[in-house]
């Protein structure tokens, strides 16, 4: 697009009414574009190809599932999978512990004395807190 030079909105303005300077610089820009449309391909043009178009860049970037929403959710559902992941290791790691002391009466008893501080009947515990 060519620029309207100075001494051209001069000229124009000082023919008189401010309408008709907007509407002399809107033909005299539009002739000027006149070139630049000539340019754009004839496919371009066609009405359903731009209605197609204006509605895939809605879609791609004013829609409330825009693409940033969808990569942000993508990235959230592949965080949530590795989340997940590490807490079904856990919980299988969880079971076999369970299976394990409940199988072994040595290592329940163990467990019991040293994490809750359980006794036998006649027996006094000692807690040693170092410093």
């Amino acid at each position: 697009m060519l620029p309207v030079t100075p001494k051209l909105r001069g000229y124009l303005k000082s023919l008189g009414q401010s309408r008709i300077v907007d509407s002399t610089l809107f033909f005299y820009v539009c002739t000027m574009n006149k070139s630049l449309l000539d340019k754009i391909p004839k496919r371009l043009k066609n009405f359903y190809v731009l209605i197609t178009l204006a509605f895939l860049a809605w879609l791609a970037f004013f829609d409330t599932h825009d693409l940033i929403s969808q990569f942000r959710l993508t990235a959230k559902q592949s965080e949530l999978e590795e989340a997940k992941a590490f807490y079904e290791s856990k919980i299988i790691e969880v079971q076999e512990n369970r299976k394990n002391l409940l199988s072994d009466e040595a290592l329940l008893e163990k467990v019991a004395r040293e994490k809750y501080f359980m006794k036998r009947d006649g027996e006094e515990v000692f807690v040693v807190v170092e410093e």
